[in-house]
């Protein structure tokens, strides 16, 4: 129901005031800076991500390393290990929607299918 959600995702809404979390011309985006470093094995995949959050200015506030890892060893369960890294590039005000009916948007965030019924999420212990 909303383009911009893509299933999982880390954002902030505002960046210094730009809109992260939506995407279209007149907000930032999240673009990825050289290849992403991939390393697998049997059971595990981990993935290196260099990004740089774009204002439309062209500013780039933030700078992100971002680390996933995807396991499912014997076979059991997938269990995805997300970690970011930001640094500023100088000053960095990180704010939310006001929080109404709608929430607070910002963080890290998961939409599934509607047709996603029988599956548990499970938080660390």
């Amino acid at each position: 129901d909303h383009v911009w959600h893509r299933g999982l995702w880390f954002a902030y809404k505002f960046v210094n005031g730009v809109n992260f979390w939506e995407e279209n011309e007149a907000h930032g985006v999240q673009r990825g800076e050289g290849p992403v470093s991939v390393d697998a094995d049997g059971a595990r995949a981990r993935l290196i991500q260099r990004l740089l959050w774009q204002a439309p200015d062209g500013a780039v506030p933030l700078e992100e390393t971002r680390r996933l890892e995807l396991a499912r060893p014997d076979g059991g369960e997938l269990s995805i290990t997300w970690r970011a890294e930001l640094r500023a590039r100088g000053r960095v005000v990180l704010d939310r929607t006001p929080f109404t009916t709608w929430g607070g948007y910002g963080g890290l965030a998961f939409r599934a299918s509607r047709e996603w019924h029988e599956a548990q999420l499970l938080g660390p212990k």
